[in-house]
């Protein structure tokens, strides 16, 4: 669908923003930038703080529907895995959504010139994410998943270390599988600590099974470097993260060829989300390189991947894997 000019200008603005600062950019570079005249621009909006304020109501919709708020939580994590399954995804989006990342360069850039952009930074880089993770450990001990501490000073810990590293991966983009690593360590860690053990087993749901017999024969696929079993599984437009890398379903079946592992163990398997045509699990995958010069692919991963019903036919649309570094 072709993009209104109010559309173009609000886009073309927060490219410019996220560059040279909000300070930096005048209505004529974001005239020229649309490709209108000023007079043209100022029958839209009628400044640049007008412009500025209508991103923030749109961008701050788009962040609570993806990433969540205190008012807004999509799911109370069950379990520790649960918890890291959720705060991963939350970092998928928070690395690679343009806008969010446009926006985080604006609020950096901007921070100690602008005293309402600095009161934005430390709303959206601290207190969202620590006001609704303060609520998530609340309810997590209320449900016997956590246990019993102040669940502010648990949030403040969690997220510490997260937005320096996510500032770096803006920086340095080539040190995000570092990062992501990192950051997936320091969960872990978290709930090493805090999160309460649950029952090694227990009844295995039917939904469990199937999903757990799809991720199965999408392992072997790779094992046997099937490709066209592979494709039979996952979407082509599916979203696939390994390692920082992100592609589609199509272009990650192209690598299969080249995914030397001898063997895989899937572990610690649970749905975490579920409707009649919506899946989520989360597990642990343990695998063993086929060759010295593959050994980057062996070690224990943090797994997250959705299923949609089509036509019948679970299929595997969004996947995502995280190492976990020094884990037993």
């Amino acid at each position: 669908m072709k993009k209104s000019t109010k559309e173009k200008i609000l886009e073309e603005s927060l490219e410019l923003f996220s560059q040279n600062g909000y300070s930096g950019t005048s209505m004529s570079d974001i005239a020229d930038k649309v490709g209108i005249t000023k007079a043209a621009l100022y029958k839209h909006f009628s400044g640049k703080e007008q412009i500025f304020d209508e991103l923030l109501t749109v961008g701050e919709e788009h962040y609570e529907n993806n990433f969540g708020s205190k008012t807004k939580l999509s799911v109370i994590p069950k379990s520790g895995e649960e918890l890291v399954s959720l705060s991963m995804k939350q970092i998928d989006f928070t690395l690679h959504d343009e806008d969010i990342v446009k926006f985080r360069k604006l609020f950096t850039i901007e921070q100690f010139r602008d005293e309402k952009i600095a009161k934005l930074a430390t709303k959206h880089f601290i207190e969202i994410p620590e006001n609704m993770y303060s609520l998530i450990f609340e309810k997590m001990m209320e449900n016997g998943a956590l246990k019993q501490d102040d669940p502010k000073l648990l949030a403040a810990e969690y997220i510490a270390s997260v937005a320096p590293m996510i500032n770096m991966c803006d920086r340095q983009p080539e040190r995000e599988e570092e990062i992501i690593q990192r950051i997936s360590q320091h969960f872990e860690r978290f709930i090493s600590l805090y999160a309460v053990k649950q029952e090694k087993y227990r009844e295995e749901t039917k939904m469990e099974k199937t999903i757990f017999e799809l991720e199965q024969k999408m392992w072997e696929a790779a094992l046997n470097k099937d490709e066209n079993a592979f494709l039979q599984l996952v979407s082509e437009d599916a979203v696939m993260v390994c390692g920082g890398f992100r592609c589609s379903g199509a272009e990650y079946a192209d690598l299969i060829g080249e995914f030397g592992i001898a063997s895989f163990e899937m572990m610690r398997f649970e749905v975490i989300a579920e409707t009649d045509s919506l899946v989520q699990v989360h597990y642990v995958v343990k695998t063993v390189a086929d060759s010295e010069k593959n050994a980057d692919l062996a070690g224990l991963f943090h797994i997250t991947s959705t299923w949609k019903k089509l036509n019948e036919k679970w299929t595997l649309i969004f996947n995502m894997d995280s190492r976990i570094i020094n884990a037993e």
